[in-house]
């Protein structure tokens, strides 16, 4: 499910808490808990089932005969050309994509009845460019849904760094995106060694930090600090020589809200406007009004409990969020729900 909300945060809360939870993807922000993180194995959702429309971008390419007419018969509908041979599609309610247990770079769309509807295909690499798309028909002979599959026992992150009390060296890419060099690596305190080639080189990491497969791909590592923050995603590629491996520095100023919400297993997909954007939402999780102002709205997760307040500033598309403690004092989603008593 993807939901739009502002990424600008409202009041830091260094008391956030968070747990392993084997159907949302929650992830702890604790640079030491993140080895016992669990994600769920594949084929695993990458838009849920929802009783509303949603949007996601697909490949335009369409491979062999098949048409984007045919989906679209079925509620599948162009909004917008997007870059590197994507598009927005309105997703019709019930409709939902999944990984595979073929390929990390194949997904694979359903309709409500659980019918594979179209295969993906991507290609890794920064822009993401090449990404295709195989429109099937709806009597086809592609295995259903099935569902005990998406929700099958967990894997551990991989820790490719773990936490130590002191200085370690480890290879990172030397390619940064976003016109960054080795001199902003070296600003958060990570040294560099010595060049290793093929776009690598040997760096000294911080005592405390550490190094752990994403819960997006497992071409995708995450450098997080002694606090548990992400400094740097390190993208590689399939190969014998890992060439072509791409580094993006993450920046903590201003960014605690963002890595509070990865952390919960709420990713943010695109930036829409200054102030808001496209998270992924996880499933059973939900969004309602407060009872206390139709401008504010809260997030609860699977068990119903609050996990963020939503700000929202009528007449403008200004907003905030305050992300919430598990143990705080906010009514359950239960008790929102509850009949009033008299």
């Amino acid at each position: 499910m993807h939901f739009a909300f502002s990424p600008r945060i409202l009041k830091p809360n260094s008391q956030l808490k968070t747990e392993g939870n084997h159907m949302t993807n929650i992830i702890s922000t604790s640079a030491a808990s993140i080895a016992a993180a669990a994600v769920r194995a594949m084929p695993m959702p990458v838009l849920a089932a929802s009783d509303s429309v949603r949007q996601y971008c697909l490949p335009t390419h369409v491979m062999y005969k098949g048409s984007l007419a045919e989906l679209a018969s079925d509620g599948v509908n162009f909004v917008e050309h997007r870059d590197n041979g994507f598009a927005l599609f309105d997703i019709p309610a019930g409709w939902s994509i999944h990984g595979t247990d073929l390929s990390v770079m194949q997904h694979r769309l359903y309709d409500d009845a659980g019918r594979c509807r179209a295969k993906l295909f991507y290609q890794p690499g920064s822009a993401g460019a090449g990404g295709e798309i195989m429109v099937l028909d709806r009597d086809n002979d592609e295995p259903m849904l099935d569902m005990e599959a998406v929700y099958a026992p967990v894997k551990q992150l991989s820790v490719y760094l773990a936490k130590s009390d002191k200085p370690t060296d480890y290879c990172l890419p030397t390619k940064i995106w976003h016109g960054k060099g080795i001199a902003d690596v070296e600003a958060m305190g990570v040294k560099l060694i010595a060049e290793r080639g093929h776009n690598y080189a040997l760096f000294s990491i911080p005592a405390g930090w550490s190094i752990v497969e994403s819960p997006v791909s497992m071409f995708q590592l995450r450098l997080y600090d002694e606090a548990g923050l992400c400094r740097a995603k390190i993208f590689t590629k399939p190969g014998s020589q890992g060439g072509g491996a791409e580094m993006e520095l993450q920046s903590i100023e201003g960014s605690t809200t963002l890595a509070m919400l990865e952390a919960m297993g709420v990713y943010m997909v695109d930036m829409r406007s200054e102030d808001h954007a496209i998270f992924v939402i996880p499933p059973g999780w939900s969004i309602y009004r407060s009872g206390l102002n139709i401008h504010q709205q809260r997030l609860y997760d699977q068990d119903g409990r609050p996990r963020a307040r939503l700000f929202y500033r009528p007449g403008s598309p200004g907003g905030e969020i305050e992300v919430l403690a598990l143990d705080c004092e906010e009514p359950t989603l239960q008790q929102l729900l509850s009949p009033p008593r008299y």
